[in-house]
């Protein structure tokens, strides 16, 4: 209480790094027709875009999916429907409805999960030269590893999105050089393609909300670099966290919550951490929910409530996150906030396993050897 490649190969990704330009104004240039005409549809309610889809707006049908996909404008989140207006504005000739409609399918969002025909609308997006396909279409081979040469074509097609400014690719080539997928880890790198997007002139606020990702990514994962280095400058980390944690990213607003809940780059405060914590847990994050749960269980910041301890815990723990399944086996075993229930502390515990979570393995095995003991 998360193939092995040639030489040549390798040197092609390092000299590359050089020449991109996220970001940059050409690609700005390139869809700034779609760009004002999106800006002009944004003020318009949902009875007026759906009467500018019926007139043939291809946008204005984009628009109704990305409220209902990310639930805004006093729209609630409905991924049938967005799905039912990303259809339509394909039909209507967009190819940006592919990349999205691809998302749904590889995450089973208001439809079954179908790999197959994600790819399809990933390869569709990118055969028309679009380039968040690309940088999609190369996520989709990161995702799905038993694939032939998935690395190789993970960094090709991410790497030529990033080349051609699409922000999700310069995004993902930071992952690569940063996990080491594909090419040699590189902290160096990783680093510099994230800066591509976090110095960008136009950045995260000069983007509307439903582009934002691959910046807010960007700005998250920099700052955990930031203070991972052997020599932390945890001050500048947290003014990067909080960047991203402002436009309402969840992981960075669980992260600023580590922030000031460890006092790093800023003085601690319980109550701010909570404050963090509360709001990515109200978008379903599940880290958050499980560390609200900590706050609980230890008093800090807040009275010792084990009732609103296993409150959090269950909430993460529904979604899969096995430290949230542990701490809930470790409350029933003890009897904290719940009634003490053995079998059901085992049952907890052998999810986290399943899980592959460190340190479920010996809770199994003590919660095994108790029960035997009490029906021997």
């Amino acid at each position: 209480m998360r193939k092995h490649y040639k030489i040549l190969f390798l040197v092609l990704i390092a000299a590359g790094l050089i020449t991109s330009s996220c970001g940059s104004k050409g690609s700005e240039v390139k869809k700034s027709g779609i760009k004002n005409t999106r800006q002009s549809l944004e003020s318009f309610d949902n009875v007026t875009l759906s009467n500018e889809v019926k007139k043939g707006s291809a946008d204005a049908a984009m628009m109704l999916g990305y409220r209902y996909d990310v639930g805004t404008e006093g729209v609630k989140q409905n991924f049938l429907k967005a799905l039912r207006w990303y259809k339509k504005a394909e039909e209507l000739g967009s190819t940006e409805a592919k990349v999205r409609l691809g998302y749904l399918y590889m995450r089973g969002l208001g439809v079954k999960k179908n790999q197959d025909t994600a790819y399809a609308y990933f390869k569709g997006a990118s055969d028309k030269g679009d380039m968040t396909g690309k940088a999609s279409l190369g996520l989709y081979y990161l995702k799905n590893t038993d694939l032939p040469d998935s690395k190789m074509n993970a960094y090709y097609n991410i790497r030529e999105a990033a080349d051609g400014g699409d922000p999700l690719g310069c995004y993902l080539m930071g992952t690569l050089y940063e996990k080491g997928i594909g090419v040699t880890a590189d902290r160096t790198a990783a680093m510099s393609w994230y800066q591509k997007l976090t110095t960008a002139k136009n950045g995260m606020d000069t983007v509307p909300f439903y582009q934002q990702y691959p910046y807010q990514a960007s700005y998250t994962a920099l700052a955990l670099l930031e203070s991972q280095e052997s020599n932390p400058d945890y001050e500048k980390a947290f003014k990067t966290m909080k960047k991203a944690a402002g436009s309402g990213y969840a992981p960075a607003q669980y992260y600023l919550g580590i922030f000031y809940e460890k006092g790093q780059g800023v003085s601690k405060s319980y109550s701010n951490a909570k404050e963090y914590y509360e709001l990515a847990a109200k978008q379903k994050y599940a880290a958050a929910q499980n560390q609200l749960g900590c706050l609980y269980y230890n008093g800090l910041g807040v009275d010792i409530d084990y009732s609103e301890a296993v409150y959090y815990q269950k909430l993460a723990a529904s979604q899969g996150y096995a430290p949230a399944e542990v701490n809930l086996g470790y409350m029933y075993e003890n009897g904290y906030g719940v009634e003490k229930n053995l079998e059901t502390a085992r049952a907890y515990y052998q999810k986290a396993k399943d899980n592959n979570y460190d340190g479920a393995e010996e809770a199994l095995t003590r919660i095994q050897q108790l029960i035997e003991s009490q029906n021997s």
